[in-house]
């Protein structure tokens, strides 16, 4: 008989280090859901993000190197416009991908914290109500986000106006106190929040906790990026050898060995686009966890539920039938 380990609770007062590895427990305790939920959804929205990168990327650097005038209008007004909407193309794609993923990832953490077998046996599709909320509520925090960054935007524009040194010590400010944004995806996906609570609860957590917030941050962050590297290395030397070919070759050269680079590069491309969602869901989850320390430290939230559990366990009709599920709510509650 397999012996379980204990279930990593969300909301516990932890140390920098046992954030990290809280993050890493978690991982490896549910390697395999994860891996498999975050494959199967996010690889046909890895397939689209290649494309639309090899599409830009491609038109960018090689296509204007060769002079491809079917591609590119020669007006300098229409490549510009093919730019910009090859642009906001990719990245709204990419911001499509990462609601996805914060789907899967936030999804995943509430199944697992609210379900007694964690996620053993989970299935997407018994799974997918939960990453549907998550995305709801990360579509939310992402409006939080955006009010956020227009006060910024006018309290900086008000403060150059005035006086320069103080815009440029605000500039600063703002920057630092931007980490606690980083609380406003697991706020909106974990609790239930009208949108002024949420704003208000974001930057209470944010300040309260910023060291936290600012070290996961940067150490997660770092982390990610060692992640991706491996993923967006075989792309980069493959495109770096399309662009020498470009400059060294004729374009009927090029051509003849453009099928095979082209697979190559797309294929590559899925793959770093698949190492960069990973890499990021490693830091949601950390981020996950900073949430889960700073709600329980500034709110309390696990004594909270506990007391909610109780009255919802020892709520019973007045004639006093239920006398022994009373009794056994006052047991559960001494379990909690």
């Amino acid at each position: 008989m397999r012996i379980q380990k204990p279930k990593i609770e969300l909301y516990v007062v932890r140390s920098f280090g046992e954030k990290l590895s809280a993050t890493f427990d978690f991982i490896s305790e549910n390697l395999k859901p994860l891996f498999k939920t975050l494959t199967l959804i996010m690889l046909p929205m890895c397939i689209i993000n290649a494309i639309l990168s090899e599409t830009f990327v491609g038109a960018l650097f090689i296509d204007t190197a060769v002079g491809n005038s079917s591609y590119w209008d020669t007006s300098e007004s229409n490549v510009t416009e093919k730019l910009i909407m090859g642009y906001v193309l990719m990245y709204l794609a990419y911001f499509v991908g990462f609601l996805l993923m914060s789907g899967i990832v936030y999804g995943l953490m509430r199944i697992y914290f609210e379900r007694d077998e964690r996620l053993e046996g989970i299935t997407i599709r018994a799974a997918f109500p939960a990453i549907k909320q998550a995305i709801i509520g990360t579509l939310r925090a992402c409006g939080i986000i955006i009010v956020g960054g227009i006060i910024v935007v006018v309290a900086i524009a008000i403060a150059a106006i005035f006086d320069f040194i103080a815009s440029s010590i605000l500039i600063i400010a703002i920057l630092l106190a931007s980490f606690s944004m980083y609380m406003a995806i697991p706020l909106c996906v974990f609790e239930n929040n009208d949108y002024v609570s949420a704003f208000r609860k974001t930057f209470v957590m944010g300040f309260k906790t910023w060291w936290g917030i600012f070290s996961i941050s940067i150490v997660l962050s770092i982390l990610a990026q060692l992640v991706m590297i491996p993923f967006a290395l075989p792309w980069s030397i493959v495109m770096g050898i399309n662009m020498a070919l470009n400059g060294t070759t004729s374009y009927e050269s090029m051509m003849s060995a453009n099928l095979l680079m082209s697979f190559l590069s797309y294929t590559f491309a899925v793959l770093m686009a698949y190492g960069m969602y990973i890499g990021i869901s490693v830091l949601l989850i950390a981020m996950g966890f900073q949430y889960g320390h700073a709600a329980e430290k500034i709110y309390g939230k696990s004594v909270n539920k506990g007391i909610e559990q109780f009255e919802a366990i020892a709520d019973v009709p007045k004639d006093g039938s239920d006398g022994d599920d009373l009794e056994s709510g006052v047991n559960r509650f001494d379990d909690l």
